[in-house]
Order: C-alpha cells, then structure tokens, then sequence
C-alpha cells in the first residue's frame, strides 16, 4: 500500500514492498549479471562534478517497474496534483550509485530535452543486509535547499514526486564492490 506525504511544502508518494520478493530479487541479480552495460553517468548541462554514479539505458528490467507504476498512476498523481493524461509516455534508467557517489541539487524537467517530464519516479534495490550507508534522497523547497526533507533508500520501495521538486541524492557511504551499491529504476513520466 502507498502512502501520501507531506513534509513542509513538498509531496511525495511513497510505497514498501512495491514488487514481491522474487521480482526484486531477479532485478537485482541482472544488475549485477549486467555489470558490463553500465557506464559513468552524465548531466545534459557537461558538468563533470554535478553526479557521479553508473547507468545504463539498455535494460529490459525497467518495465517490470514502470508497467506496476502505470497501474497504480491514477492514484499516486491523484496524491500529488499531478495531472497526467493518457497520451503520456515513460523513459528510464538504472543507475547504481557506490561509494562517494552522489547527485547534486536539480529539477527533472529543467532543460528542454527534459521539459516534457511530469512525474518522476525512483525504485530502490540494494543487496540484503544493506552494504552501504546514506545516500539519501533528498527533496528541497527550492534550490537554496529549505525546507529539506530526506528519504532512506530502502529495498524495494518507490518514491514519486512531481518532476519540477528540487532533490539531490546524498553522497553514499561503504564498499567500493558493485554489488554492494545503491541501485535504482529512475523513470519519467512525459506529456
């Protein structure tokens, strides 16, 4: 079941055990099998600094995590005031984030390649027990960071939230080792 919250001025849709043990079970185990597909992340702006983690793009993983999000899509935009029409599509990604890693502040629609994003999504997986520390998600009020609000990544959990809420993912802590990382499906969803 999902929750709705409210943290100051910023929703966000939360929901455990999003998948069934098994189904999160065998995405994690092809993000390690697929360890060769992922490749160092990049922003559109060319900023070297502004995240450091691993993606990849060519993964059939991601639709087993966006065809359940689509399904439960009147409810979670209903939560959040996001009005989503049914001409919208998704885009995704799984990003594994390891030691020092991070994402600084931004929006997820504030360049035109990426104005079309409503709704952003972010499914957690990560080996049990957990073999790192922080990297949270961290939503904002706006870019001065007020207002902040910080979700744990835990395992099998979905956030969402509206595409224009500023959020960072925090610097992780731990092994250098892959499978011990911070894996995620990053989805959009565009109109």
């Amino acid at each position: 079941s999902g929750k709705r919250c409210n943290s100051h001025i910023m929703n966000y849709f939360r929901i455990q055990n999003f998948l069934n043990p098994r189904q999160n079970q065998f995405l994690f185990d092809w993000c390690l099998a697929n360890f060769q597909t992922f490749v160092p992340s990049t922003v559109t702006t060319g900023d070297e600094d502004y995240r450091k983690s691993l993606v990849t793009y060519s993964c059939p993983i991601h639709d087993l995590v966006n065809e359940k999000v689509q399904t439960l899509l009147p409810i979670v935009s209903s939560a959040l005031e996001v009005a989503v029409n049914s001409e919208c599509w998704f885009e995704s990604q799984v990003t594994s984030h390891g030691n020092k890693d991070y994402f600084k502040i931004h929006t997820d629609n504030n360049d035109p390649r990426c104005s079309r994003r409503i709704l952003s999504y972010v499914y957690y997986l990560h080996s049990l027990p957990k073999g790192f520390e922080d990297g949270e998600l961290a939503l904002y009020s706006d870019l001065e960071k007020r207002d902040r609000t910080l979700i744990t990544p835990d395992n099998n959990s979905l956030v969402c939230f509206a595409s224009t809420t500023w959020h960072e993912v925090l610097p992780v802590v731990g092994s250098s080792a892959f499978n011990h990382g911070r894996f995620t499906v990053n989805g959009w969803i565009n109109q």
